[in-house]
């Protein structure tokens, strides 16, 4: 009974990196094969593509990547000819090298192995990266998605990204979700005092607004003398880090600034537990920031731009603001309004916190992904149209 009842049950291959290190793609393939295992009636095995010494290379064709793809393209042929597998789910890259590589495991599953294949895109830049390609590789792209029977993207706002390779019948949209559980505890416990305290928690690069918050606190710094601001995650290289030091130096705010590197588990929660703000003003390639919805569980208001699917989570003055791109002036502003209306700034952070248990719960995000894969897996080849 039981062997019969294991053939009845629908086989996922998930391909996708897993942390370390710390990303959005990563952090959402763990929760998603963290939930998985609770869901009756499906089983999955994982290839995980991450590269634990990921660099600044990440997304070039180096030695190091070339071979990595290869080992990965054996182990897909492995799990494909060895096991029976119904969905193959594959995060796609948003960079040539990465796409080309993500390809290579579509064709393998869709088109030589008849696998019916769902694409999962954590950004907002896929429509642009066609459109830059060249004509070779917008044919790549296009006979590619051939082989996808269904696509899921981060917000409303982004179905439009894959319009060139997808019919819209057959993209889903699908929210990152959170466990709130380990935030639920934070907001009664914070402590407000006199300084105001912002957290910016995200890759160390100009593409995510990172040292846009290093401008505004110098400006912020003329009124508020005392503001306090952590900086949390890996730098995107040496040239970053000198040039953020240099700047810290120069502009008088050693007392102001910690750089606290990359934090997971308790100390990551501890430093959401101290801060009164998030500030994540990314200028483009945005998706759904995981940083964003953990600022939204934790009881925080949240500075943040227009791009991806923010504007989908973060109303502009009800639960946070929307400031332009690349505007440290406009988010000093706004840190200082809510650094001098705690009040308006403790009543965004309640209103986030409901707004994650109503629209961004892991259940939310695994019961999502789980759907399309049932659309694929229980119609027909190429899914609804």
């Amino acid at each position: 009974m039981s062997l019969e009842l294991s053939r009845q049950k629908k086989r996922i291959l998930i391909v996708g990196p897993l942390p370390p290190p710390y990303h959005g793609v990563a952090v959402m393939t763990r929760w998603l094969a963290d939930g998985l295992k609770k869901k009756e009636g499906f089983q999955f095995v994982h290839l995980n593509t991450q590269d634990p010494k990921k660099n600044k290379d990440f997304g070039r064709l180096t030695l190091r990547n070339g071979w990595q793809a290869v080992r990965f393209i054996f182990v897909l042929l492995r799990h494909l000819t060895g096991e029976r597998i119904d969905v193959v789910y594959v995060p796609i890259s948003q960079n040539f090298w990465g796409f080309a590589r993500d390809g290579i495991f579509i064709l393998i599953s869709g088109l030589l192995f008849r696998r019916k294949v769902v694409i999962h895109l954590h950004g907002g830049y896929f429509k642009r990266f066609f459109e830059k390609a060249s004509v070779l590789g917008k044919g790549y792209i296009k006979f590619v998605f051939r082989y996808v029977d269904r696509g899921i993207v981060l917000g409303y706002c982004l179905k439009h990204v894959l319009e060139d390779v997808l019919p819209e019948g057959r993209i889903d949209v699908v929210y990152n979700g959170i466990d709130a559980k380990q935030f639920e505890r934070l907001h009664p416990e914070r402590q407000h005092n006199d300084r105001f305290k912002v957290l910016y928690a995200g890759v160390l690069r100009e593409a995510k607004g990172f040292f846009d918050v290093i401008k505004a606190i110098s400006e912020v710094k003329r009124k508020l003398p005392d503001i306090s601001v952590s900086i949390a995650g890996r730098w995107e290289d040496e040239e970053m880090r000198n040039r953020t030091a240099a700047y810290i130096r120069d502009n008088d705010l050693e007392q102001n600034i910690e750089l606290t590197g990359v934090v997971t588990g308790d100390q990551k929660t501890e430093l959401f537990k101290r801060s009164d703000v998030l500030v994540l003003p990314s200028r483009h390639q945005e998706g759904q920031p995981v940083s964003i919805l953990e600022a939204m569980a934790a009881g925080l208001p949240v500075i943040s731009t227009n791009t991806g699917s923010i504007s989908e989570m973060i109303i502009d003055r009800q639960n946070g603001f929307i400031v332009p791109s690349s505007s440290p002036s406009d988010i000093a502003e706004k840190i200082t309004f809510l650094a001098e209306n705690r009040h308006l700034s403790r009543k965004m952070g309640l209103i986030n916190q409901k707004r994650i248990g109503e629209k961004f719960t892991l259940d939310q995000f695994v019961d999502g992904v789980v759907g399309t894969i049932e659309k694929v897996s229980s119609g027909d080849r190429r899914g609804d149209t």
